[in-house]
C-alpha cells in the first residue's frame, strides 16, 4: 500500500467517523418525535460514538500495518501510547460538546504518530528482525550445535510420546504438545522461506502440512522414521526424536539474519 492509498484510507476512516457522530446526534435529537421513542430515551450518543472511535482506530491500525507489510508479513508494533492519545483526543465525555470534536485532526495526528513509530524505510528491517527472533526462539537455535549430515544442516528435537495410546493401543503417537510445537516451527519456517526467496531470488517451495496431516504422520511410529517434505526440506519423524534437514544455503541465510538483527 503506497502513501496515497494509506492517506485515502485514513481520510475514509475520518469521514465515516464524522458520519457516525452526526447520525448519533441527529438520532438523539429526533427521539422525542419518534413514536414509541420513550423506550429509546436511554440512547447515549457519547457512548455510541466512543465505541465507534475504538473501531475506527482498529481500521487505522490495520491500514497502517498493511502499508508496512514486507515478505508477506505485517510487523508487530507497540502503539499503546498512540491509541491512548487518539482516544483522549476524541473523549467526548470530558469535552463541552461532541459536535466540537475535530475528528480529522485526531486521525491525522494518529497516522503521523504511527509513521514516526515505524517509517516505511524501516519496516523491512523490523519485519526481518522480528522473523529472525521468532525463528531463533521456535527452533531454539541458541541451544543447538551445527550438525552437518549428507550435505544438509540437521536440527534435531526430542519428541514426547502420548502415554495413553502407548499404554492402551501399544502405539507410538506424538503427544498433543509435540505436534503443537512442530506446527509453530513449520509456520515460522514457511515465513522464513518466503523471506529467503524474496531476498535471494530463489524459488524454494513454501508448502507445509496441515495440523490434521501432521497428526497422521506422527502416529504409529516405528524404528524406521517417517519422512515428509516441508518447504522443499526433509522432516523426519522417529519414535523419540524428529529432525529438520535444511540446505546449507538456507541455513546460512537464517544464521546471517539472526546475527544482523539479534545482536
Amino acid at each position: 500500500m503506497n502513501a496515497d492509498v494509506l492517506n485515502q484510507s485514513s481520510n475514509q476512516v475520518a469521514s465515516v467517523l464524522e458520519a457516525v457522530r452526526n447520525e448519533a446526534l441527529s438520532f438523539a435529537d429526533r427521539l422525542h418525535t419518534i413514536q414509541g421513542g420513550v423506550r429509546l430515551q436511554g440512547f447515549d450518543p457519547h457512548s455510541f460514538f466512543e465505541k465507534a472511535v475504538k473501531e475506527a482506530y482498529e481500521h487505522l491500525q490495520d491500514a497502517f500495518l498493511r502499508s508496512r507489510m514486507c515478505f508477506g508479513r505485517r510487523p508487530d508494533i507497540n502503539d499503546y501510547e498512540i491509541k491512548r492519545e487518539f482516544f483522549s483526543d476524541l473523549d467526548c465525555h470530558h469535552k463541552t460538546d461532541i459536535a466540537d470534536l475535530n475528528i480529522t485532526a485526531a486521525v491525522k495526528r494518529a497516522m503521523s504518530s504511527l509513521d514516526t513509530l515505524l517509517p516505511s524505510e524501516a519496516a523491512e528491517n523490523e519485519v526481518s528482525r522480528q522473523l529472525a527472533a521468532r525463528f531463533n526462539n521456535e527452533f531454539r537455535l541458541e541451544h543447538k550445535e551445527v550438525v552437518q549430515r549428507g550435505g544438509f544442516i540437521v536440527l534435531s528435537y526430542g519428541a514426547t510420546i502420548d502415554s495413553l495410546t502407548k499404554q492402551y493401543d501399544k502405539r507410538n503417537d506424538y503427544s498433543y504438545h509435540t505436534n503443537e510445537w512442530i506446527c509453530k516451527q513449520l509456520a515460522v519456517l514457511q515465513e522464513m522461506v518466503v523471506h529467503f526467496n524474496r531476498s535471494t531470488g530463489k524459488n524454494q517451495p513454501t508448502n507445509i502440512v496441515t495440523y490434521y496431516d501432521l497428526q497422521q504422520h506422527t502416529r504409529a511410529l516405528s524404528r524406521s522414521p517417517k519422512v515428509i517434505d516441508v518447504c522443499g526440506f526433509k522432516l523426519k519423524f522417529g519414535v523419540s526424536r524428529y529432525e529438520f534437514h535444511l540446505s546449507s544455503e538456507f541455513a546460512e541465510h537464517v544464521s546471517t539474519m539472526i546475527s544482523l538483527h539479534n545482536h
